[in-house]
Formats: structure tokens, C-alpha cells, sequence
């Protein structure tokens, strides 16, 4: 009988234990203090690589709310669009690796440290928020969208600083550098070498996109290494040129940046008027 009610007891511990180690493994649906700790770990070499984003479908993308508009480097100014006081509540998929959390951690701790945006974990008092998952390539809405929105990054570019920093920015409320409504005077656009073809709402301008959204360049003047501007062929899958500099010297050098430039952050801060806006 004694033997019993301890092999029952030791059968009760490892049952327990067994659960606070699984409960411990399933992954958080908010970054931890680990993992920005990794992301702040990882080197140079590792986040400052060139942008990989061919893909099949546009990085911007349409609202599945039946209420939201459609919104389509120019900035948003409607009011409506833009976070709140800086703070972007988001939901984690549980699917990333802790590798990949360390890279979208390093994304947002960068937010953090050049600009007054927060990216702070859903509360359940958060209606409006981004959901960030493996849905689809790599996406964003555009701004606030209201309700839930996605942000989607794929085992691609999850591990890819650059797109990490690009959608998040997308989801800030700010469009492609070449689609600013003044692009016209810096690249030329050679539609028909956009493969596949509906890529090439990537490539209208801020005022085709969407009338009703009206759009800022915040002061700053066109920036062919912007964080939010395409390489010369990135939507041509057999390497002809998309986007042509009217520059010389600038066609094969655009849209090669791996980080944010001064104007990006100058941007960022103005649109969500911190202290560090110039």
C-alpha cells in the first residue's frame, strides 16, 4: 500500500514537472527580454545584408476588414492612420524560431533607440493591433488599419534585418521611396519589365494608390538609398531593370541599403512628432 501511494506520488511530481517544462517551451506571442537580448547579440555582418524580397505578390497589401480603405517613399498625414502616441500594439506567432525572434526583436529595439516608436505586446485592451505570423511572403498593411491587421514575414526575411525594418515600416504608415508623388523627377519606371505583373501596384504612386489618404514627404528630399526603396530589378525575374536612376551612376547602387538612412528616421520621427523630429 505504501509502495503504491509513493510510486503514485512520484508519478504526480513528473506529471507536474512535465507540464512546467512544456508550458515553458511553448513559445510566447510576445518578444521576451531574451530575445531581445539575442537580437542585440547579433553582429553587423549578420543584419546588414542587401534586402532579399522577390516574391510573387505585392509587399503592400489591401485590409481584409470590410470597413478599412485600401492604403498604399511617401508617409502617411491622415490621422486616423497613424499609432497613437508612438505605441503599436502587436501578437507574436508562436512559429518563429528563437533565431528568427531575435532578428524582429533587433528590428524593433533599432525603432526604439532612433525614434519614438514602440512596438509593446497586445494587451486585452488593444482593439486595434498587428498581428505578426508566416502568412504569406513578406507584407504589410499600410498604417493603421483598425482591428487586427497582418504583417507578414516568412522564414525569409524573418532572418533578414533589412525586410524586418521595411514591413515594420510599412505598418508605421509609409509607402516605397519610388512611390513618392515627385518620383518622376529621380527614376524612371519601365512597366512592362514588372514580372509578375500584378507586382506593379508596388509601384504607383502615393496619390494612384488610394485619393482619399493624403501623404507627406516630411521635408525630405528623395532618397535613393531609403530603406523603403527597391533595387533596380526587383520585380523582373530574369534580371532586367524595373526602376532606372536619373542619376548616372545611381541605377545600380539604389534601393541596396541594409539599414535605415537619416531620412528614414527623419521621417519616422516627424510623422509621430518625437522629440528627436528635426
Amino acid at each position: 500500500m505504501l509502495f503504491c501511494h509513493l510510486a503514485l506520488e512520484f508519478i504526480f511530481v513528473i506529471a507536474l514537472n512535465w507540464i512546467h517544462v512544456t508550458v515553458q517551451q511553448v513559445p510566447s506571442t510576445a518578444l521576451t527580454p531574451d530575445d531581445y537580448t539575442r537580437g542585440n547579440s547579433l553582429t553587423n555582418a549578420q543584419i546588414h545584408t542587401n534586402r532579399q524580397l522577390h516574391q510573387k505578390k505585392p509587399d503592400v497589401r489591401r485590409s481584409n476588414a470590410p470597413n478599412n480603405r485600401a492604403k498604399r517613399m511617401e508617409g502617411l498625414t491622415t490621422p486616423g492612420e497613424i499609432w497613437p502616441n508612438a505605441r503599436v500594439p502587436y501578437e507574436l506567432s508562436p512559429a518563429y524560431t528563437l533565431n528568427e525572434r531575435a532578428f524582429i526583436a533587433r528590428g524593433f529595439s533599432e525603432f526604439e533607440r532612433r525614434t519614438c516608436v514602440r512596438f509593446v505586446p497586445k494587451t486585452s485592451a488593444d482593439q486595434d493591433y498587428v498581428f505578426i505570423g508566416k502568412i504569406d511572403e513578406c507584407f504589410s498593411e499600410l498604417g493603421k488599419a483598425g482591428g487586427r491587421q497582418e504583417l507578414s514575414l516568412d522564414s525569409g526575411c524573418a532572418i533578414d534585418y533589412p525586410s524586418v525594418i521595411h514591413e515594420a515600416m510599412h505598418a508605421l504608415g509609409f509607402l516605397h521611396e519610388h512611390q513618392r508623388n515627385d518620383r518622376d523627377n529621380y527614376v524612371r519606371i519601365l512597366w512592362q519589365n514588372i514580372i509578375p505583373a500584378n507586382r506593379a501596384l508596388d509601384y504607383q504612386k502615393a496619390a494612384q494608390s488610394d485619393p482619399d489618404l493624403q501623404f507627406s514627404n516630411y521635408g525630405e528630399p528623395y532618397d535613393y538609398f531609403s530603406i523603403m526603396h527597391y533595387s533596380r530589378n526587383e520585380d523582373n525575374e530574369i534580371g532586367q531593370n524595373v526602376i532606372e536612376a536619373l542619376v548616372p551612376g545611381y541605377t545600380a547602387l539604389m534601393g541596396m541599403g541594409s539599414d535605415f538612412t537619416q531620412s528614414d528616421i527623419n521621417q519616422i520621427n516627424r510623422m509621430y512628432k518625437c522629440p528627436q523630429a528635426g
